[in-house]
């Protein structure tokens, strides 16, 4: 949305949970989505524990181009 897009725009390009995968790499949109907001706000809050947990252990974490 940072870069003026709707949710509903949002939505269009996204794929279901079991095509994730392929559509970071590029190969798929708009097949078995949207993303349900509880999926994308789970998957924030476990990948921010994940990050804390890894700086804890004095590692410095590198999330690849996905906020975290």
């Amino acid at each position: 949305m940072s870069l003026g897009l709707t949710p509903m725009e949002i939505d269009e390009f996204s794929t279901g949970p079991g095509h994730l995968p392929w559509h970071r790499m590029g190969n798929i949109d708009n097949f078995d989505g949207p993303l349900p907001l509880s999926f994308i706000d789970a998957k924030r809050t476990l990948q921010s524990k994940i990050l804390d947990r890894l700086r804890e252990l004095g590692m410095n974490p590198v999330a690849p181009a996905f906020d975290a």
